[in-house]
């Protein structure tokens, strides 16, 4: 259940762990669930701007990712 009272503490404790390589790429993880835990879990919350959007089909297209790293 994502606590929409702190949806970046939230984002932290599901993917501040996450190993995709580069810590760009890890904190961008937390940054893409943070954004889907303020819209309720839709993408929506990644799409509000062309930056956060390029930036999040970057992330899921990257190799670890891709293999389920993230």
């Amino acid at each position: 259940m994502v606590d929409l009272n702190d949806p970046a503490a939230w984002a932290q404790r599901q993917y501040g762990a996450v190993d995709l390589g580069d810590r760009r790429l890890n904190r961008r993880a937390v940054l893409v669930g943070e954004a889907m835990a303020r819209r309720g879990g839709c993408l929506t919350g990644v799409r509000d701007d062309a930056a956060a959007s390029k930036a999040f089909y970057r992330l899921v297209t990257t190799p670890p990712a891709e293999a389920g790293g993230f």
